[in-house]
């Protein structure tokens, strides 16, 4: 069975990018900027930028969206 940073990993690899809620729904990982903390510990370049995404009520918020740098 692959660890979440295994899964993350092949998911960035693949996808443009990754939020919280895409990180849960899809992959099952809770702790996402953990996650991300460990790929980077391990020498992965990993991107954070802030998007505007609509919460379940519809009023704009303010999330975090990591990308993996392509050049590895």
């Amino acid at each position: 069975m692959k660890s979440q940073n295994q899964k993350l990993l092949a998911y960035l690899q693949k996808s443009k990018s990754i939020t919280q809620f895409q990180a849960l729904n899809l992959l099952g990982i809770m702790r996402l900027a953990s996650r991300i903390y460990d790929l980077r510990s391990a020498g992965h370049e990993i991107t954070t930028s802030e998007i505007a995404v609509k919460n379940r009520h519809g009023k704009k918020v303010i999330v975090a969206q990591y990308q993996l740098n392509r050049g590895e």
